[in-house]
């Protein structure tokens, strides 16, 4: 959600006020009056494919046309616009409009189970820099700050300071001198460069940081830094433990007074420092 905790449990309060409920008692039994739109709530969801099926189609709108497989786009991140039930066979079934997040071009309707939520846990969930470092590994949510790691080869990863890219609190970096924070100065080529696919998002913020004197060269020889890194891409990227189990369970985009489900550009920030 790359939400301050405040401001994601005013919106809830805000939106239970207002009697607004999106999701079903549960992934496996969903009501017939659940829906999510998009345009009403905070915007679209991020979702990856999980099936092995040789078989997923994206449809037209009507359902009479097959007009892409996932199968091939196994990279791609999915941005759900919309979720409505069908009955299919007597049972209710939950179907997305969506588009790809790299190409709006690419669009129709699916089945919700081909797709996984895209989540990413912030650096506030996290106790240790080497639980940290493995995540930005590993995730699949992680992959654009994957790649900024490695664009900085002798710089380990420091949870501290990937919380202050974070929070921006000073106290986290009273224990590190020659601070230095990097980011995007223009908002809107912040959030353009974390929607793009990661391998293209890379060598903008390679060449924004040629550009701020942080060469190859300079960055090889930076030994004595360490690096934090907070970079939302195409994820539903949260810092609440409670808000992300509850998004991990809900398997549909909710809107509930418990959850709101939603993406938040605001953040895509490294900082470097030496430890005192």
């Amino acid at each position: 959600m790359f939400k301050k905790i405040a401001i994601a449990f005013l919106l809830i309060t805000m939106l239970f006020i207002n009697g607004i409920s999106s999701q079903p008692a549960s992934a496996n039994q969903v009501s017939s009056a659940y829906s999510f739109d998009g345009s009403k709530h905070f915007g679209p969801i991020p979702y990856y494919s999980i099936t092995k099926s040789k078989k997923a189609y994206i449809w037209n709108s009507s359902h009479t046309k097959r007009l892409h497989n996932l199968k091939n786009y196994p990279s791609t991140i999915w941005l759900v616009s919309n979720a409505f039930v069908r009955q299919v066979k007597g049972n209710n079934e939950v179907y997305y409009k969506l588009y790809s997040a790299y190409n709006p071009k690419l669009k129709g309707t699916v089945w919700s189970g081909y797709l996984k939520k895209n989540l990413q846990k912030l650096p506030p969930l996290f106790d240790s820099s080497t639980a940290y470092a493995n995540y930005l590994k590993t995730s699949r949510a992680t992959k654009l700050s994957k790649l900024v790691a490695q664009l900085f080869p002798n710089t380990p990863i420091d949870l501290t300071l990937s919380n202050y890219a974070y929070e921006t609190h000073e106290s986290l970096i009273k224990n590190f001198s020659d601070v230095q924070r990097i980011a995007f100065d223009d908002n809107r080529l912040k959030t353009q460069v974390q929607k793009m696919a990661p391998s293209v998002a890379i060598k903008y913020i390679e060449n924004h940081l040629n550009a701020l004197g942080y060469t190859a060269d300079k960055r090889q020889s930076m030994t004595k830094y360490y690096i934090g890194i907070t970079i939302a891409g195409n994820s539903e990227a949260m810092d609440n433990p409670t808000l992300f189990t509850l998004s991990q369970k809900s398997r549909y985009p909710t809107v509930t007074k418990d959850l709101i489900d939603l993406m938040d550009y605001s953040h895509c920030t490294i900082v470097l420092g030496i430890p005192k």
